[in-house]
């Protein structure tokens, strides 16, 4: 039953002390919890990776969870401090001797190349297989990886059980990064008996052949170690791999083959459990990490594959202008180009934003369907005007109904046992963006799990009442709650039907990290047409705050992204091949994802060539004519955009 109230475990009540005044809401869920969908394990040792702004700079840092700094945090936010939260992780999975072999204790930054001209390419996605024929520097004969360093950002890795004569790969805690371990190709750290990546490679080669299958497992890198093929060596070998993939020419080399690579693993999983999104603290931190193996003069080229679909969708997000302000400054710092390149999404043709309409004194209706046996935490924001007063009533699908939420204000579910189950929670104002208000729907899981409440699976409905003197237009978006590709998780995705004054849109389903100025935003098509599941435009119209009028225009500007290129090779023939994990094994694989991988070859290619303004190179940006709301808005884009190597 709805219970009327909000009482945390850490943060106490929420209602009382005004906590939701200014907050992010996913921590208010998270307290509400204790953490259960995030799958930590109860007791000390749990912080809470966290991306702030605090005196006009950008920053991450680690909130541990118990001894009242969670409450601390709140109450900074309740005052102002803007914030959001990724899921987080556990002190004791990164100590000395927990999985992997790590050096402790290191000083100074990170050492810089100094000597190569080669650009430097990074890639935030999950899976490098390092050792893989495609990225090996010179002829490929001499062992020796074009990888020049990976950040496992996971902390549950096992330590293998080495074979005699064979040392371990080089692991150790980042230096500025509180969390996960890297490894390096040519660095020499302290750590006594264990190998760089080249050295480590070299021992498991036997005249011209290498034992892909030994190298991945006793490297201690369990996201290749038991896959045949991974999201992450997919996307490495269409933006960089030698020979081209896709190209006719196979003795071609590209100025592709001459990049370093760095490579950040995203932590998809814990403890067996998939992470899907939210992962802001962790993406910022990515960027910063490639940039900081980066040295003066030197171009850089990030391609991000990781999208969300929360969000406020108008460039206004902490973690949209986080990258935008790492970028300016890393641009000064270094003196070069640096392109970011992220996808548009997937999700135009899944059911997951919905858009409504209330005149006054009158209610909209949505209609959000949690999917059975679900394993994971489900999360449903809706955003408005946060000038409006508003009532926000939740019937679950076995009846039970809410009672009428105001800013400011919460409500939980629970079951038999007392435990949260569900929760509605609208701020005052929230941290993810000045722009509007959002109230946040939270479900449990919809699996039978020992360790946390079960949410009920089915239709739930929303209902908000619109309190003010105009008509109260309202955008609702769903999490992504997909495995990433090559994932053993089985999360199932929830969405929206057609409701009371409501209905499911496939406008506004670009990622939503991707509508900032200072990245490339690539969709996808498939042969001369754009793919039907390739997100798109508009940005959500907003009104400026704080006299900021720049940021009132992105949502116009952003209609869709400024360049398509292949992730099917035809309407026919699904995907593109690339390489698997080990060998000369292909797998094909469709998505966004790779029709950014595309682009960030095409941007090596071109010699990191830039306008004087615009962050993009002419040839591939391209903004798609206005065109009437039923066709896809970047058909038009996919007819005039340039052909990529190997398909037409």
């Amino acid at each position: 039953m709805w219970t009327g109230r909000a009482h945390g475990i850490h943060c106490g009540d929420w209602l009382q002390d005004r906590l939701l005044a200014h907050t992010d809401p996913y921590l208010a869920w998270w307290d509400l919890t204790d953490f259960n969908g995030t799958q930590l394990p109860k007791g000390g040792g749990r912080v809470l990776p966290t991306l702030l702004l605090r005196g006009g700079r950008y920053r991450t840092r680690g909130v541990p969870i118990e001894g009242g700094s969670l409450r601390s945090l709140a109450l900074q936010m309740r005052d102002g401090l803007r914030c959001e939260v990724s899921p987080g992780f556990t002190t004791g999975s990164i100590t000395p001797g927990s999985g992997r072999a790590r050096c402790f204790g290191a000083s100074g930054k990170r050492l810089r190349q100094s000597l190569t001209p080669r650009p430097l390419v990074g890639f935030i996605d999950y899976g490098c297989a390092f050792a893989h024929h495609q990225f090996r520097r010179g002829n490929g004969g001499a062992w020796s990886t074009r990888v020049l360093a990976l950040w496992d950002q996971n902390e549950d890795v096992p330590q293998p059980q080495l074979p005699p004569g064979v040392r371990p790969l080089r692991w150790r805690f980042p230096v500025d990064f509180p969390y996960g371990a890297e490894t390096h190709r040519d660095k020499r750290w302290e750590v006594p008996g264990a190998l760089g990546l080249d050295d480590y490679i070299r021992q498991f080669a036997s005249q011209h052949s290498l034992d892909e299958e030994s190298v991945y497992r006793y490297s201690g890198y369990a996201s290749v170690s038991d896959r045949r093929w991974t999201h992450g060596t997919h996307v490495m070998d269409l933006a960089t791999g030698h020979p081209n993939p896709l190209s006719a020419n196979a003795g071609e080399p590209g100025h592709a083959h001459d990049v370093d690579i760095v490579f950040v693993q995203l932590p998809r999983t814990r403890r067996g459990r998939e992470i899907s999104g939210l992962l802001r603290a962790n993406v910022y931190d990515g960027i910063r990490y490639i940039l900081s193996c980066a040295h003066p003069g030197q171009p850089v080229v990030i391609n991000l594959s990781y999208g969300a679909n929360v969000g406020p969708h108008d460039g206004s997000s902490l973690l949209e202008q986080a990258i935008e302000w790492r970028l300016q400054k890393e641009r000064q710092r270094l003196g070069s180009s640096i392109q970011l390149v992220v996808p548009a999404g997937n999700a135009r043709q899944r059911r997951m934003h919905a858009s409504g309409a209330a005149m006054p004194a009158e209610t909209c209706v949505f209609r959000w369907h949690a999917v059975p046996d679900d394993p994971s935490d489900n999360f449903v924001e809706f955003w408005l005007p946060d000038d409006r007063e508003i009532e926000v009533v939740v019937t679950s699908p076995d009846g039970a109904v809410s009672r009428a939420v105001r800013a400011g204000e919460a409500d939980t579910l629970r079951d038999h046992r007392g435990r949260v189950c569900a929760a509605i929670i609208v701020p005052e104002r929230c941290c993810q963006s000045p722009n509007g208000r959002m109230a946040l729907l939270a479900t449990s899981a919809t699996r039978p799990r020992p360790d946390c409440a079960r949410a009920p699976f089915g239709g739930w409905q929303v209902a908000i009442r619109n309190g003010g003197a105009t008509v109260l237009a309202v955008e609702a978006w769903c999490e992504r709650d997909d495995p990433p590709a090559g994932s053993v998780a089985q999360p199932r995705q929830g969405y929206f039907s057609n409701h009371l004054g409501t209905h499911v849109d496939e406008d506004r389903t670009l990622n939503s990290i991707a509508h900032g100025e200072a990245m490339v935003v690539v969709g996808g098509r498939a042969g001369r047409v754009a793919a039907g599941y390739s997100g798109t435009g508009p940005g959500r119209t907003v009104h400026p705050k704080l006299g900021d009028r720049r940021r009132s225009s992105l949502a116009d500007a952003r209609r869709g992204p400024e360049v398509l290129a292949p992730c099917e090779e035809s309407v026919v023939a699904a995907g593109l091949p690339a390489a698997a994990v080990m060998g000369s094994d292909r797998v094909r694989l469709g998505g966004t994802s790779l029709a950014t991988a595309l682009m960030t070859r095409q941007i090596i290619d071109s010699g990191f060539v830039l306008p004087a303004a615009g962050g993009a190179m002419p040839p591939v940006r391209r903004l798609p004519p206005t065109r009437d709301r039923h066709d896809h808005p970047d058909d038009d884009l996919a007819a005039s955009s340039p052909s990529l190597p190997g398909l037409p």
